[in-house]
């Protein structure tokens, strides 16, 4: 009986600690893949984490000294152009450019800086598309103009209680202005002679007046057309989304080694291309570089200009760069902690 137990006692042991050493095996096996996902995890952060901050921090640097200069010399047009200034307009697209080829970049890996579902990464993605957004969105520029033609017209725009409507008309008015000025060289009311002018005043007018049921007088509209003119003119230079992706595209670079399988251009390549684009050579790349010359063209920060929405759209460009770089920062802080 002795034996027999002693036999037992030594196959269950035998049978017991086989089963706690596999399972011992297979949740060290567990840890290290989950260890391994982690470290891949980071490596992907840092991957896109440290150019895309320092993307940002880069157009920040840029953007700040727009607005605190107001009135950077380097922007206005009518200036001697010197190699100075003429590498400041042309470093100014190139900072937007290269973020928007950071953020491209990321994108097309579909890596989004870490892995979906984490709540860091979802800040990321806010931040990012609030920059989109304020490339991208004239909403506000819309229901600015709508407003102040109302007001001009003696038109109540409290009145308007319906937001489908006031989309509606906002929308309507900025049809009319497409129609007048889009087949224009000079896409503004300075290339209208008074015929036209006239003729897009009333439009205007007569659209809002059926629309709302109010009367607005023939005599009224002729002596407010140059007010109404300078309202329709107000500057605005958006880069849509996909615009942003396509510069986004030509921006980066497949990697030749590293980490990344894609790089963003550097200066040298954006300026070859610049000049490629201008001499002929390449004149489809050219509508990408006026798009980004666009938004800093004739800029002039000073108060005085009400009639420039890209004024505002750059002091909100600049917020939510900021707003990326202090997600991104926390982000690259945690990282060095780790």
């Amino acid at each position: 009986m002795s034996l027999a137990g002693v036999l037992v006692g030594l196959l269950v042991r035998d049978i017991v600690m086989a089963r706690l050493l596999v399972r011992q095996k297979r949740e060290q096996e567990i840890q290290d893949r989950a260890q391994a996902a982690a470290s891949t995890r980071l490596n992907d952060v840092r991957t896109y984490a440290d150019p895309l901050y320092e993307a940002a921090r880069s157009l920040s640097f840029r953007l700040d000294e727009i607005i605190q200069v107001r009135n950077p010399g380097y922007l206005l047009s009518g200036g001697h152009a010197t190699t100075f200034i003429d590498y400041k307009r042309l470093s100014t697209s190139y900072r937007l450019a290269s973020l928007l080829g950071w953020i491209r970049a990321f994108r097309r890996e579909r890596s989004y800086l870490d892995a979906q579902g984490h709540a860091d990464g979802e800040e990321t993605q806010v931040a990012i598309s609030k920059i989109e957004a304020a490339l991208a969105d004239g909403q506000h520029v819309e229901d600015a103009r709508l407003r102040d033609l109302m007001a001009l017209w003696h038109l109540d725009p409290g009145s308007v209680g319906d937001t489908r409507l006031w989309i509606d008309l906002a929308t309507n008015i900025e049809a009319a202005r497409h129609r007048a000025f889009g087949d224009k060289s000079n896409w503004s009311a300075a290339g209208l002679n008074e015929l036209e002018g006239a003729e897009l005043a009333r439009d205007c007018a007569n659209f809002l007046s059926n629309a709302l049921g109010a009367d607005i007088p023939n005599e009224l509209v002729r002596s407010t057309t140059q007010q109404v003119l300078r309202y329709l003119n107000i500057r605005e230079a958006y880069i849509y989304r996909d615009w942003q992706a396509a510069i986004g595209d030509f921006m980066i670079v497949e990697a030749n080694h590293g980490p990344r399988r894609f790089e963003v251009r550097g200066f040298g390549s954006f300026e070859d291309a610049y000049l490629s684009s201008r001499s002929g050579d390449n004149i489809l790349q050219r509508r990408w570089f006026d798009r980004l010359e666009a938004l800093f063209f004739n800029l002039d920060m000073r108060e005085g200009d009400i009639f420039d929405a890209r004024r505002e759209q750059i002091k909100r460009l600049l917020a939510e760069l900021k707003g990326l770089e202090v997600v991104l920062g926390k982000k690259l802080d945690s990282l060095a902690a780790a």
